[in-house]
């Protein structure tokens, strides 16, 4: 699979400053970016991030991102 778009679950502040939202995976104890690159891991995603609207009050969209360039590789 090539990765042609992501989506991410971007939180909305008072302000209208935008952050991507994440979760603290209690498996691992790691931070875990809120961005994915199939529709099927969107959906596994949609309970925290309404979770995360909740508690913390604010507005969380979807966002999809569909326009790729590749700027570099690394070896």
């Amino acid at each position: 699979m090539k990765i042609n778009e992501i989506w991410a679950y971007v939180s909305e502040d008072e302000k209208g400053e935008e952050g991507i939202c994440g979760f603290n995976d209690p498996r691992t104890n790691q931070w875990v970016p809120m961005i994915c690159a199939d529709e099927e891991r969107l959906k596994s995603l949609k309970p925290f991030a309404h979770q995360i609207a909740v508690v913390t009050k604010r507005k969380v969209k979807i966002v999809k991102f569909h326009t790729r360039e590749d700027l570099g590789e690394l070896v």
